[in-house]
């Protein structure tokens, strides 16, 4: 199973420009990787800016990989996901406003 947050973020007062052309934005890959027993991976977290949050279908197992586009919000690095790759599979779009914070437990995200 994989671990959840208590709670959804509260909206932030940074915004994120949804109407920006992200073909302009860099996608960056990151592993998912843990340093200590646990969960079997990490559900999707919500929109740090706004709480919305997206289905928590293909969420990230142990071993996967995510493509995305690094945000800071209130201090936080958190990656906005547009692709995810399980371990040994192909890789998915993601759904809208399906985030990933750098830190949360024992799950990391390192640059792949």
């Amino acid at each position: 199973m994989g671990c959840s947050s208590s709670r959804s973020a509260p909206p932030a007062e940074e915004t994120v420009d949804e109407t920006a052309d992200e073909t302009m934005a860099e996608l960056q890959t990151f592993a998912l990787m843990k340093n200590a027993p646990g969960c079997t991976g990490m559900f999707w977290r919500a929109n740090p800016v706004n709480g919305k949050k997206g289905s928590n279908d293909n969420w990230p197992r142990d071993g996967a990989q995510l493509k995305g586009i690094v945000h800071e919000v209130k201090g936080a690095r958190w990656l906005e996901c547009k692709e995810v790759k399980q371990h040994g599979g192909s890789w998915k779009a993601c759904q809208k406003d399906q985030w990933m914070p750098f830190r949360y437990s024992q799950y990391y995200l390192q640059e792949a």
